[in-house]
């Protein structure tokens, strides 16, 4: 997909009220992040690979339309927990952030010592 249509799908679910706007950006934050380290490490070493640890554009694209259909027959309903107002989508997508930023920090840090080792 493209950035743009990233941005449209953002949009749309902020404005379905669906998910919290807060967890759609950082969510949206996260994989963009990890778009640009990947073409970033892909000048470094040459090659560019399209779907990092197994997860590929038509794996996201499925998982996008499978949790559009789960949004359209199980519309989300928000719970109290701990004195924070989720719904079930709002987990998802908090799982969503927590997974990039797990695949994206190990590699974060191994940039840094890598280019710590180079000649200024």
């Amino acid at each position: 997909m493209t950035l743009a249509g990233d941005v449209l799908i953002g949009l749309g679910l902020c404005i379905s009220g669906y998910l919290n706007a807060g967890i759609i950006g950082v969510a949206f934050a996260v994989y963009v992040l990890k778009c640009i380290f990947e073409v970033l490490r892909a000048g470094r070493l040459g090659v560019l690979v399209a779907g990092p640890a197994g997860i590929g554009p038509t794996e996201i694209l499925i998982a996008l339309i499978t949790l559009n259909g789960l949004l359209f027959f199980l519309p989300p309903h928000r719970l109290e927990l701990f004195l924070v107002t989720l719904s079930y989508a709002d987990l998802l997508g908090l799982v969503w952030i927590l997974v990039f930023s797990v695949y994206i920090a190990p590699k974060v840090f191994s940039a840094r010592s890598e280019l710590a080792n180079l000649e200024p």
